[in-house]
């Protein structure tokens, strides 16, 4: 039996796409007649029962457990895409193509070349240099006159600002030596003066009595003689060499000596007076070091430069040249005449009638 029309039971069909069952049309809310027109609802009639209506405030799920929902597949037909057809614009043509300019790739090639060249240029002077700097004469500026060789007198080395006066009244001395030199021997002997220079060389001033009437050769003879047995009867020095020498116009002598007792070899200066003999010796401190090559020693110029007599002892007798003029001409053996220094030629223009100086 049929159930009629009006009879018929209205049943919602949840939306397919998003699952939410519309509400009736009578419970559609009126849209202002601005907005977009609606689409009416239209219910979708079955002759199977619907299930109870659901109460407004649910709980759970959506759907129900009980209720089996497939959400529909998607039946669309595929969207076919016509076949591609170029536009007269994008259909190629071989008169479309430009062909590749040349002119570029000349150009190139062109810069290559010119930077090898340069590369050439500088590789050849490099090596036209380095031939040059070694084969080749030097050009450089010819080199000045050397320095004149050093003085073998080192009287240059001590400058009168580093130098330290012994002046001795009761020996009738001054002399000047380094300040670096210390004193050794201090009133244990007061005609010996004694001072040490830094590399442990000596340099000793001897004061000893001159019998009147004795030379400095016969003095030197008869210290000769007793130095024979000086050291526990055997000799106490041997003597090398003998040189004469002057110092500030008193003809004096230098010897070269061995000490045989301590092993060394020094030098020694002897200097007359009018009544004493000053004896000034240059020992090395060591037996390895040449007396030469100690400090002492290069200071040498120095001191008898600044060797004088004093008191009774500076009194020296001078004899007037028997000529108007000395020959001061230097001399092949090296010795110096005493009548050519300042003082002896000071002396004799003021003593001796006609004399007129040195001959140079």
């Amino acid at each position: 039996m049929e159930t009629p029309p009006d009879q018929m039971e209205t049943h919602l069909v949840p939306d397919p796409e998003s699952g939410i069952i519309p509400a009736p049309e009578d419970e559609l809310i009126t849209q202002a007649e601005d907005k977009t027109e609606h689409i009416p609802f239209r219910p979708v009639e079955s002759s199977e029962p619907f299930p109870p209506s659901q109460p407004e405030t649910m709980s759970g799920t959506f759907p129900p457990q009980d209720m089996d929902f497939t959400p529909p597949m998607n039946t669309m037909p595929p969207v076919e895409t016509p076949p591609f057809e170029p536009t007269p614009s994008s259909e190629y043509t071989p008169s479309s193509v430009t062909p590749m300019d040349s002119e570029p790739r000349k150009e190139s090639s062109g810069t290559l070349k010119i930077v090898l060249i340069a590369f050439a240029l500088i590789l050849v002077g490099t090596l036209v240099g380095v031939l040059a700097a070694n084969f080749l004469p030097s050009m450089s500026p010819l080199p000045s006159a050397p320095p004149p060789p050093a003085s073998e007198t080192p009287s240059d080395l001590t400058p009168t600002s580093d130098l330290q006066t012994v002046d001795s009244i009761d020996y009738n001395f001054t002399v000047q030596i380094p300040s670096s030199w210390q004193i050794v021997s201090a009133g244990e002997f007061p005609y010996l003066f004694q001072y040490q220079a830094p590399d442990e060389s000596t340099f000793e001033i001897l004061v000893q009595d001159l019998a009147a009437g004795t030379t400095l050769l016969e003095y030197l003879a008869l210290q000769d003689q007793i130095a024979l047995t000086a050291f526990e009867g055997k000799p106490s020095k041997n003597v090398i060499s003998s040189t004469e020498i002057t110092v500030n116009g008193i003809a004096g002598i230098e010897r070269e000596e061995e000490f045989l007792a301590a092993g060394l070899t020094g030098r020694t200066i002897y200097i007359p007076g009018k009544t004493k003999i000053y004896s000034l010796s240059f020992v090395p401190g060591s037996t390895t070091i040449p007396v030469v090559s100690s400090q002492t020693y290069e200071a040498k110029q120095t001191i008898i430069d600044s060797f004088r007599l004093t008191g009774t002892e500076g009194t020296v007798s001078y004899t007037c040249p028997t000529t108007e003029f000395v020959d001061c001409l230097p001399d092949p053996s090296g010795v110096a005449n005493p009548q050519c220094q300042p003082d002896f030629l000071s002396w004799a223009k003021a003593n001796c009638p006609g004399f007129q100086g040195a001959a140079l």
